[in-house]
């Protein structure tokens, strides 16, 4: 078995907003159907967070995978994901 070989790049806002269109068909094949149940539009207004930065995997020419995240410690935002995860990993009775 052969294993591909990646480039790994730091992206900040504005490079990840760059690479919007090749990535919203990969996050929709992930994230759109359970277990997630995101937005389909949900990546796309990602670049504009505040602070969001992230790292691409190239493949080549072509994006292989990619992480991206932002702080936010003032509060969990909403949406199928999160309360996914703030159910399963937020102790109850616990501010955040």
């Amino acid at each position: 078995m052969r294993m591909h070989e990646y480039d790994l790049a730091a992206v900040d806002a504005l490079q990840l907003a760059s690479l919007v269109t090749p990535l919203e068909s990969f996050d929709r094949r992930c994230f759109v159907d359970p277990p997630w149940h995101e937005q389909e539009d949900r990546f796309a207004a990602c670049p504009a967070v505040p602070g969001v930065y992230g790292t691409v995997a190239w493949n080549r020419d072509a994006v292989g995978s990619v992480g991206f995240g932002w702080l936010d410690a003032d509060e969990v935002p909403e949406g199928a994901f999160s309360a996914h995860v703030s159910a399963r990993s937020i102790p109850p009775n616990t501010s955040c």
